[in-house]
Order: structure tokens, then sequence, then C-alpha cells
């Protein structure tokens, strides 16, 4: 006598299982693609590597209160990871063309970014609270589902921004500025 496991406990592990694959294979792949755009855009594989952080560090700590809290991986929350890359990415694309304007315009690199925290940093940090108290809205729904994609977004897109206006500055410092702007400084 053969017994197989049938019903929708087997279908509902099924998709849970292929979900997880395909979000990993679709987040990898749109990394992939954004690290190759941005670094032909600002013409250095770092200036593509330093793009990706405020796309990555969101992610991964979404990920990581999704497991810790034991949040299912579902269809919501597998949306929420690319709008969070998304808007990220569009972060970082806005500060460090900032940056490189300032610095192709003669400013020296410590008054570039001084200029580009001081004109995109509010350009960013009005961005984020604007949208992400838009998802606020959110929390008042009757709908779980609906009430975890509200905080987990508001609360990535605040710490992308702070990656933005913190930690890509800190590694602009660190790594030599030529690779990338493309411009020999003062």
């Amino acid at each position: 006598m053969k017994t197989q496991v049938v019903g929708k406990n087997l279908m509902v592990n099924a998709a849970a299982e292929d979900l997880l694959w395909a979000q990993v294979k679709s987040l990898a792949m749109l990394l992939s693609v954004i690290f190759i755009v941005t670094s032909i855009m600002f013409t250095s594989l770092k200036g593509g590597i330093i793009s990706l952080v405020p796309s990555l560090i969101p992610v991964i700590l979404m990920f990581g209160i999704m497991g810790f809290f034991r949040i299912p991986l579902d269809i919501g929350t597998a949306v929420i990871s690319s709008i969070v890359i998304g808007i990220g990415v569009d972060y970082a694309i806005h500060y460090l063309s900032r940056l490189k304007t300032d610095l192709q315009n003669g400013l020296s690199f410590s008054q570039a970014l001084e200029n580009t925290v001081s004109r995109s940093g509010k350009a960013i940090v009005s961005n984020a609270a604007t949208v992400g108290l838009g998802f606020v809205a959110l929390l008042f729904s009757v709908l779980t589902p609906l009430i975890t994609m509200g905080w987990m977004i508001t609360l990535t897109m605040m710490v992308s921004a702070f990656c933005t206006l913190v930690l890509i500055p800190v590694m602009l410092v660190f790594i030599e500025k030529r690779s990338i702007t493309g411009t020999v400084d003062d």
C-alpha cells in the first residue's frame, strides 16, 4: 500500500516554496540590472555598488523583521521588496547625480557633498516623509496584509533615506572620488 499527501496543505506548501525561489531570482536579477545600469551611468563599478546600499540594507532589514516576527512571505510582502529597491535606487541616483554635477561644476569634494546634502537631502527627506505617511494610512485597514504592507514600506523608506543621506557620504569619503565622478578633485 502506497500513501501520498494530497490536498490544500500540499498546494500551499508548494506555492510558498515557488514564491520564495521566484523572489530570490527576481531580487537577484533586479539588483544585477540596477548595478549594471548605475555602473554605466556613473562610469564606475564602485558607483554601481554604492548605489545599491539604499536598496540592499532596507530589504535585508525587512526580511530580518519578517523572520523575527514570523511574518510569512506572501504576494503582498514579496511586492514590498521590489518597491523598496526602486525607492532606494531612486534616492541613490538622485544623490549621486547631484554630487557628480557639483564636482563637474568645479566644487571641491567637501563643498559638493555639503551642497548635495542641503539640496538633494531635503528632497529625499521630504519624499520619504510624504510617501511614508501615505503608506501609514494602510495601518487603519481591516486587512492584516495591508497593515503589514503599510508599516513595512514606511519603515523601509525611512531606512532607505537614512542609508542615502548617511551611509553613502561615509562610503564616498572612504572611496576614491574620481571613481564615482570621473573628474579629478582639487
